[in-house]
């Protein structure tokens, strides 16, 4: 059980990277800007991203499914 929530926040941390550059790729090509894709600031994006996502969902997923049960 442990090791699946564990998991869990690294899959949600995963997505939730990725789709921060995918966002970041759609407003450059909306604006008209040059889409870059490798920027210099790509993995300190990408590991600030991460650690926030995974921080985030291990701190607070358990409470909102109780949330989510009660109501």
């Amino acid at each position: 059980m442990v090791k699946n929530y564990y998991l869990e926040g690294i899959y949600f941390s995963l997505i939730m990277t990725i789709f921060g550059f995918i966002t970041s790729y759609i407003t450059d090509f909306i604006s008209g800007r040059k889409i870059v894709y490798f920027p210099n600031h790509g993995i300190d994006m990408a590991s600030g991203t991460f650690f926030t996502s995974v921080l985030v969902y291990l701190l607070f997923s358990n409470k909102y499914l109780k949330y989510k049960c009660i109501n």
